[in-house]
């Protein structure tokens, strides 16, 4: 063997009698939580692309709900307009709120609607009459209703794992502490002087936990 060699061994073999369980358990911590971190990244970075499918979806469905009521609205507007129109009367295709597009809401039937106004002047006064015009959702909208409740449910399944991960996270300490417990309670226990000690620690401390207060 070489002096570089030796040099190597020696120095490896000091270095690991300078090294105590604490420092050890601490490596194996902080590698733990390196882990952890890199999961917690992961997690987050595919739970933001779930969030945008669902956005993208969820915008489409609602242009397309937008589009199929205004058709159906307009459908009627047509019809009514060369009777209402001839009289001096004006049909005017009323603007949904826009909860409600957003909501994509449909009435007890599940159909799609809008309302359409027939406005009349008489005697100085506008008269006003309110239709309203209903629909059958497409297939193609059916479709990409489905689509947004399964994007939805895949956000909350990566939120929730990322939630997991968290919580994991957040708890290793409390894992170390443990730990380093276990391992004093077992050098402790190794004389009968250690394992006195640890006995009277543990009864003052189980006193002294019952005597806090409890609010």
């Amino acid at each position: 063997m070489t002096d570089t060699q030796n040099t190597g061994t020696l120095s490896l073999v000091t270095l690991a009698q300078t090294l105590d369980v604490g420092d050890v358990l601490s490596v194996v911590t902080s590698r733990a939580e390196t882990r952890l971190h890199a999961d917690l990244e992961a997690a987050k970075r595919s739970l933001a692309e779930a969030e945008k499918t669902a956005k993208s979806l969820a915008e489409a469905a609602t242009k397309k709900y937008a589009a199929e009521c205004r058709a159906a609205a307009d459908a009627v507007a047509t019809k009514l307009r060369p009777s209402v129109e001839s009289v001096g009367g004006k049909v005017v295709v009323c603007k949904k709120d826009h909860w409600q597009g957003q909501r994509r809401e449909r009435n007890d039937d599940g159909l799609l609607t809008q309302h359409v106004s027939v406005v009349a002047s008489q005697g100085g006064y506008n008269r006003e009459a309110t239709f309203v015009a209903s629909a059958t959702p497409s297939e193609a909208l059916l479709a990409l209703e489905a689509s947004v409740e399964a994007a939805e449910r895949d956000v909350a399944d990566r939120q929730a794992e990322a939630l997991r991960v968290r919580k994991r996270l957040a708890n290793v300490p409390l894992l170390e502490r443990k730990a380093r417990a276990r391992l004093a309670e077992a050098k402790l226990s190794e004389s009968k002087d250690g394992q006195a000690v640890l006995d009277a620690l543990t009864s003052e401390f189980e006193a002294d936990f019952l005597a806090l207060p409890s609010n």
